[in-house]
């Protein structure tokens, strides 16, 4: 039995609504106002939540904003119930995150058929696969662009307003543009790495979509002793890396090993201190092929990836503890779409290795 909740001020349309829902053999829950409405859904866990948008206390939008930010609701189906019918409330509720409207006034045939509607689309497998990944980058995105944003407006608008008064003081100035530039780097990547993040989650749910990439003979020692040398120069630690390589040919998308040793260097070289070495391990057994990362990372990478298929809460969670998880995370769905998958093992003194099998 599906569990229902409708949040609606207007007792007569809620009473209404609860009895069709009742008859029609749905177990439903009533709320006055949002804010009593958020704490039911969490109390609950509905599997459909039907909300009005002008209420007392908390409005629609707010509800649905504070559904999504908890982990526990931020999947559960959202239907709005307006008076409203611009373009503009439309857009804004399927921007948070509504998955339909009902305009009032509506018959009872109408509710129905739309909750009937919103609950099939929610319960088939690549639907409930695509509504996480929706819900994991409406996150992180907003959380994750706000602090080199923050870098970039802040810099720029002291140099717009005081840049003039600078020129006698050349090394703040270029400090100030390299600060600038790097933040915009970052927030390039941090784009990137997100659109490829929603990519591989769609190949991973939609095999189909696999047939658009085709593998292509790569041998592996170049490749990796390339990317990886790039990695440690470009962070500064050239002294640091160790490699043990060695050398064969692998079936694998284009740009997949290269990005690989990107992200899984780039998680080594932030968490480990200048002068620890950075070992980057091949062997190959039978026809599977193994690559490994050992890095003593200065914190607990169990703790961190204890459970790589859940995003991180972003509310509570520092943006440097984002990053790895996904950099680790595309590394993993690049191993699964080779049919290979991802380890992490930490053994003393806190020394992580990460590894990927591609069979």
């Amino acid at each position: 039995m599906h569990k229902i909740l409708v949040i609606e001020d207007e007792q007569d349309i809620c009473l209404n609504i609860l009895k069709a829902l009742e008859y029609e053999g749905f177990e439903a829950i009533g709320a006055e106002n949002g804010r009593s409405g958020v704490q039911l859904a969490k109390q609950h866990l509905p599997d459909l939540v039907i909300c009005d948008i002008l209420m007392p206390e908390l409005s629609g939008y707010g509800v649905l904003i504070e559904l999504r930010r908890n982990q526990q609701t931020a999947s559960i189906p959202f239907i709005f119930l307006t008076a409203k019918t611009g373009q503009e409330d439309f857009q804004k509720g399927i921007q948070l995150g509504a998955d339909a409207y009902l305009t009032k006034p509506f018959d009872i045939e109408e509710l129905l058929s739309v909750v009937t509607n919103t609950l099939l689309r929610k319960e088939t497998p690549v639907s409930k696969q695509l509504e996480t990944l929706r819900v994991n980058l409406a996150r992180t995105l907003p959380s994750g662009l706000q602090a080199p944003l923050t870098g970039i407006i802040g810099f720029s608008g002291l140099l717009a307003e005081f840049g003039l008064d600078m020129l006698p003081r050349p090394n703040e100035l270029i400090a100030m543009q390299t600060y600038i530039y790097e933040n915009a780097l970052r927030l390039q990547r941090l784009m990137a790495d997100h659109l490829l993040y929603a990519e591989l989650q769609l190949m991973k749910c939609d095999p189909e979509r696999q047939t658009r990439w085709q593998r292509v003979p790569v041998m592996t020692k170049e490749l990796i002793n390339s990317a990886a040398r790039k990695k440690a120069d470009d962070v500064g630690r050239p002294q640091d890396l160790v490699l043990d390589l060695v050398d064969t040919e692998v079936l694998m998308f284009p740009g997949s090993l290269p990005k690989i040793i990107d992200e899984l260097l780039e998680n080594a070289f932030t968490f480990s201190a200048p002068g620890t070495p950075v070992r980057v391990t091949t062997t190959v057994d039978g026809k599977r092929f193994m690559l490994s990362i050992t890095a003593q990372e200065h914190r607990s990478s169990e703790d961190q990836f204890a459970n790589l298929d859940t995003y991180p809460l972003f509310e509570d969670t520092p943006y440097e503890h984002q990053r790895p998880w996904l950099e680790v995370n595309i590394c993993r769905l690049l191993a699964q779409l080779h049919g290979g998958e991802l380890t992490i093992e930490s053994g003393p003194n806190q020394e992580t290795t990460v590894t990927i099998v591609f069979n």
